[in-house]
């Protein structure tokens, strides 16, 4: 993840979810800017680790982590984001105006701005977790 990999933050967040406790691995950059793609793919990277280890358990082939929730704390470089349900018509000035990135994401919603000074959290959670017990 270049530069912008965090390193494992000693912070442990505990919570609850649904009626049982749960602990979640804390990653806390939000003392700098993160580009919005680097916090996508690192966010897909920590979701991929998970995946793969839940189907290894699954399988049976040979014991695999359970990896804990991971909870992501971020404020990103300014950057609008245009969800499913958006078109660049929703951005109400012209984009070549703007002095920052559009992405397309593969999220749910209409346009949003992200940026300086602005808490981000991105949780990465097993739900499925909780209903095995």
């Amino acid at each position: 993840m270049g530069a912008y990999w965090p390193h494992r933050v000693a912070a442990v967040l505990c919570c609850v979810l649904a009626s049982a406790s749960a602990v979640v691995e804390l990653y806390d950059l939000s003392h700098r800017q993160i580009p919005y793609g680097q916090a996508l793919r690192w966010q897909q990277k920590l979701y991929d680790e998970r995946r793969d280890a839940a189907r290894v358990r699954l399988q049976g082939k040979r014991p695999a982590p359970a990896l804990r929730d991971a909870l992501l704390l971020v404020q990103h470089e300014p950057v609008l984001t245009l969800g499913t349900a958006s078109t660049v018509d929703n951005i109400v000035t012209r984009t070549e105006d703007l002095d920052f990135d559009v992405v397309r994401t593969t999220r749910g919603g209409e346009v949003t701005y992200h940026g300086p000074g602005q808490l981000v959290a991105y949780p990465v959670l097993d739900l499925q977790r909780n209903h095995e017990a």
